[in-house]
């Protein structure tokens, strides 16, 4: 039998309030709305398959106080029905009880995350802190980007300057922070387990909102470190739990080339507030051009491509033609670091280097 209007399973009522555990089939929550109808305790004895919560006016949840797995059971002293018992018993508040386990905490954890990881990339503060000075083997620097709030990321060696590459010029990439968090977790060793903290290189936020937790290390330190494998499978057990994924790279992944030397150079033609305001025009036209193209096209093609200079205490017509630099390349490489046009890494650049326009539908601004 269906049940009545006046019920209804509850669902979102213990959305965040339960633990992980999965619905349990057979299982229903039962919403009570007005006084007790004697219809209300039919559908429950037409539930008595299932195990039955109860929500209360005064909002507390209980059990039926009918057995409905006894089929008839909880009579009164005198001899009552079933519903008259329960019906003069309800006068007592039933004992509370933990809501049923039939919804898993997925979403309020997923939920729960990307908020702690929102703070992370928007508030926080570097857990630490490489002081300047020159005994350091590594050598650690500082790297300009504008996904990260202070607009600077420490970097701890060459190795994780060559990756902040890779990251400032992919469009996708869309923050970064660097010593991010402080994360503890359970390492195995050979006689049972230990409780380590984890301080990660860099936090990466992807503009689909996926989360990635990176550690750099050259390639030729790794087998130096007896348990570089363990604690690896021990950080991205870790890291899973709170929503992000745990990466290890080394120079077998940042140093390809040609694509490394393409990024670099990219990287150096990127937007700057400095810009002559021709730039923008020279975009435009770009963005108006016929596609698939060569950069040499759009050099030869284009109605601004070259830039003249002179020093501001010299006339005009002393302005010499920069030859070290061309507008149109350098629009080039900004859109594509905007993620408006593709150009061809896998060869080094060059006048023939393809242009494509990006499809609009993957075009985020």
């Amino acid at each position: 039998m269906p049940m009545k209007t006046n019920l209804k399973t509850s669902t979102s009522l213990f959305t965040g309030a339960l633990e992980d555990h999965q619905r349990s089939a057979g299982n229903a929550a039962v919403l009570r709305n007005g006084e007790t109808p004697s219809v209300l305790w039919d559908d429950l004895h037409d539930l008595a398959q299932v195990n039955v919560i109860v929500q209360y006016e005064d909002g507390s949840f209980g059990r039926p106080l009918v057995d409905l797995r006894a089929g008839g059971g909880g009579r009164g002293p005198a001899g009552g029905s079933p519903m008259n018992a329960s019906l003069n018993s309800r006068r007592v508040a039933p004992a509370p009880v933990a809501p049923p386990p039939f919804l898993n905490h997925d979403l309020s954890k997923r939920m729960g995350n990307e908020a702690f990881w929102r703070d992370v990339f928007q508030n926080g503060e570097p857990k630490k802190e490489i002081k300047p000075g020159t005994r350091y083997i590594s050598l650690p620097g500082w790297f300009p980007t504008r996904k990260n709030p202070r607009g600077l990321i420490r970097t701890s060696s060459p190795l994780t300057r060559d990756l902040m590459f890779h990251l400032d010029t992919d469009h996708e990439i869309v923050s970064i922070a660097d010593f991010p968090v402080t994360t503890t977790y359970r390492s195995k060793t050979p006689t049972g387990f230990k409780v380590r903290e984890h301080i990660p290189e860099l936090a990466v936020l992807r503009r689909d909102g996926a989360v990635f937790v990176v550690d750099v290390m050259p390639l030729n330190v790794q087998p130096t470190i007896p348990f570089i494998r363990q604690r690896t499978i021990d950080l991205k057990s870790a890291y899973f739990d709170q929503g992000a994924t745990y990466l290890l790279l080394d120079e077998t992944s940042l140093h390809l080339e040609p694509l490394l030397g393409n990024l670099k150079r990219m990287w150096k033609h990127k937007k700057s507030d400095h810009e002559l305001p021709e730039m923008e025009v020279i975009r435009r036209w770009i963005l108006d051009a016929r596609f698939p193209t060569t950069i040499g096209e759009l050099m030869r093609e284009s109605p601004v491509n070259a830039v003249f200079a002179h020093w501001s205490d010299q006339p005009e017509d002393t302005a010499r033609h920069v030859t070290e630099n061309n507008p149109v390349f350098s629009a080039v490489m900004q859109l594509a670091i905007a993620g408006l046009v593709e150009v061809d890494l896998d060869a080094r650049f060059s006048p023939s280097t393809t242009v494509t326009l990006k499809e609009k539908s993957n075009v985020r601004l």
